[in-house]
């Protein structure tokens, strides 16, 4: 199963969490940010069971998903109680469910992942109350070094790992990356006494730079600002942080928030990411890095941002003739800028025979570059004739038009990666099958031949 890229890295980074995806689940988590992946390298990697998606291989995991179902919907239940229950606390202004439950991928000894934000200058004050009202209900989760450590007496305690002020809603520049962005977007509200889960997505909306663009909202409420705090608010502080910080090791504090990460979830996660892209990654042909392409290149994409439609046309053109310059002119009038790929002559001897072309590459891209309707021109790549090929340079010179000609094979297929990659291919002119470069060479050779 063939997926965009943005789709298949998706796929890759819930794989880490053992978690196979639907497609709806996969597009809105699409990852629109990373190296480009290779086709060849990629192609059959996903496979569909049951409405899921996942790695070749890995097909266990949608019995593994549907059977912790179950577990989920119970670990939810209780979240939500536990929800209610801490709502009562007034300095509480929005609780939201994090971890493998937001997302339903809570397993039988996992904790419940909680994120709480607090009035202003209330955060500690509020921590201290929490954190005794849990452990005399017995449902705090105690600090462990590894998730594997997790035990049955872990599940379903309450893990308080995230801290927030109102003044603190937006994820320091330093700790935004791919995997807070994904703890941004799966954050579920379960309790929100004004309209926070909004102000907290509208903070950071840099998630989006990462994950499937979508529209967050922008609120205008007032700015939050802390004139003083209480006494009791500082002893809070002091007296928690006096007793945390023998043992602290990746966690970050301050006045006015708190994350508490002892596992370096973070990194950890982001590893094993890269090396699934590097797995799949591809290098930058050589073709698309030499000086003269790649000013191409840039010129067309400052083009793009200007708003005009980049028309491609690729072809021989052996002993230009006018069915050529009709057809490249026709292209021209499809859009603003046109560019022309030409043939290598290794590629004309491939499609059109022994003894072609007639004129070699250079001299075709010299009598194309002087035709003044076209505004850039270049040689093809030598072995350009695979699927893969197309795609490099689609997705380097991303023409909005591929023009073509109504004898142009392969149409259906070329349309195909077009649309994959925003664009379209466009039929500009109508085939003459009495004016060729071939046909004149037979003519040719049979005049001489009586």
């Amino acid at each position: 199963m063939n997926l965009p890229f943005s789709l298949f890295r998706a796929v890759c980074y819930a794989d880490i969490f053992d978690f196979p995806l639907t497609l709806r689940e996969a597009k809105e988590s699409a990852i629109v940010v990373g190296t480009p992946l290779s086709r060849i390298h990629i192609q059959n990697e996903i496979q569909e069971q049951g409405g899921y998606l996942f790695l070749r291989g890995r097909e266990h995991l949608v019995y593994e998903r549907l059977k912790r179902k179950k577990t989920n919907e119970e670990k939810l239940n209780r979240a939500k109680r536990g929800a209610q229950f801490l709502s009562k606390i007034p300095t509480i202004s929005a609780l939201f469910l994090t971890g493998g439950v937001a997302v339903g991928n809570a397993q039988e000894n996992d904790d419940i992942d909680f994120m709480i934000i607090t009035k202003p200058g209330w955060l500690w004050t509020t921590r201290c109350v929490v954190v005794l009202l849990s452990k005399m209900l017995g449902v705090y989760t105690h600090k462990r070094v590894l998730r594997s450590e997790s035990t049955q007496h872990d599940a379903n305690t309450w893990c308080l790992n995230l801290w927030l002020d109102e003044t603190a809603l937006e994820v320091p520049k330093e700790q935004r990356n791919l995997y807070t962005a994904h703890e941004v977007i799966q954050a579920v509200p379960l309790f929100d006494r004004h309209a926070i889960a909004d102000e907290f997505l509208s903070k950071n909306r840099w998630a989006s730079d990462y994950i499937a663009p979508r529209i967050l909202p922008r609120n205008n409420l007032p700015e939050q600002k802390i004139t003083s705090r209480s006494l009791i608010e500082n002893f809070c502080f002091w007296m928690q942080y006096q007793y945390m910080k023998h043992s602290m090791t990746h966690e970050k504090i301050s006045r006015s928030f708190a994350f508490f990460h002892p596992m370096h979830t973070s990194n950890d996660v982001l590893r094993l990411y890269q090396t699934y892209m590097q797995r799949y990654a591809q290098p930058i042909p050589y073709f698309y890095t030499q000086p003269k392409i790649k000013q191409v290149i840039d010129r067309l994409g400052r083009l793009r941002k200007d708003g005009k439609t980049i028309v491609l046309a690729t072809g021989v053109f052996d002993l230009l003739h006018d069915e050529h310059r009709n057809f490249l002119m026709a292209a021209k009038r499809a859009g603003d800028v046109l560019v022309v790929g030409v043939e290598s002559d290794k590629r004309a001897r491939e499609l059109k025979g022994e003894g072609r072309p007639k004129e070699p590459q250079n001299i075709r891209l010299k009598k194309l570059k002087e035709l003044s309707f076209i505004d850039f021109a270049f040689i093809l790549p030598e072995n350009f004739n695979t699927q893969e090929d197309y795609e490099y340079l689609l997705r380097y010179m991303h023409p909005q038009i591929y023009a073509c000609s109504s004898h142009t094979l392969h149409q259906e297929n070329k349309q195909r990666l077009m649309k994959r990659y925003g664009g379209e291919l466009v039929v500009v002119h109508t085939h003459n099958p009495y004016v060729s470069t071939t046909r004149s060479l037979k003519e040719k050779q049979r005049s001489k031949n009586v």
